[in-house]
């Protein structure tokens, strides 16, 4: 049997995702506000049961906004894995 492969590479397109990127792109709206923002952070917070819930731009400022969120910062001790991206705690150092 021939495991099921998933292309990273490619993207599917076959649901709204081109309507919504194109109408993203019409109305001027492509990262930092617009309708989709507001629906996306909405429907994190009631899928969690939430009330807020806050969309960033990569999963770098969401592992910085995490940490800052539980009050680690200068001097905590933070423990990852001996292999991990470290980008989302280089921040860390700079603090």
């Amino acid at each position: 049997m021939t495991p099921y492969k998933i292309p990273v590479y490619q993207p599917d397109l076959s649901g709204n995702e081109k309507r919504y990127a194109l109408e993203c792109l019409d109305s001027t709206w492509i990262s930092a506000k617009g309708r989709f923002i507001a629906e996306f952070e909405n429907g994190c917070a009631n899928f969690v049961g939430a009330k807020y819930a806050v969309g960033v731009c990569n999963g770098t400022v969401a592992l910085h906004l995490a940490l800052v969120t539980l009050g680690i910062g200068p001097g905590a001790e933070v423990i990852v894995p001996t292999l991990t991206n470290t980008a989302g705690l280089a921040f860390m150092s700079l603090s």
